[in-house]
């Protein structure tokens, strides 16, 4: 099983913060090992959230789908309960209304439905972003520590 991401940062961000500082400095000392093998570990980890990004994408793709395939069979639906009514000019007539209306519902329900899909993947994709950006931040830090060591 691959380690959690948010726990190597946090291991990593414990390694700095738990380092020796250098008297009358800033500085710190970290083992270098450490914080190399905390990195590779972090790398190592990442395909997992892009891979769950993907699966995101992907289950997004399917449900906007499905939205699509069930308003396309309301639709059908729609359009064979319109033929049906021909028989007469009044039914006839509001069988177009009626066809209409559940052709416009099913038009609102794909928009609702591709929305929420939408509103559901970019929330994910926003959280997978800001944790790798503060993967990238901290490691960014752990480097130019290590660089002004």
């Amino acid at each position: 099983m691959k380690p959690n991401l948010l726990a190597l940062l946090e291991q990593l961000e414990q390694l700095v913060s738990e380092a020796p500082r250098i008297p009358m400095t800033d500085k710190i000392v970290v083992d270098g090992e450490a914080v190399l093998d905390l990195l590779e570990q972090v790398r190592y980890s990442l395909p997992d959230e892009v891979l769950r990004a993907k699966k995101i994408e992907n289950d997004r793709e399917r449900l906007i789908s499905a939205g699509q395939k069930d308003a396309e069979k309301i639709i059908r639906q729609a359009e064979e309960y319109a033929r049906k009514l021909v028989d007469e000019h009044e039914v006839l007539k509001a069988a177009k209304e009626e066809a209409k209306k559940i052709i416009a519902e099913a038009e609102i329900q794909a928009k609702e439905m591709t929305k929420g899909a939408d509103e559901y993947a970019a929330g994910v994709l926003e959280e997978l972003s800001v944790t790798l950006q503060k993967t990238l931040s901290v490691v960014e830090k752990g480097r130019q520590k290590l660089k002004n060591s």
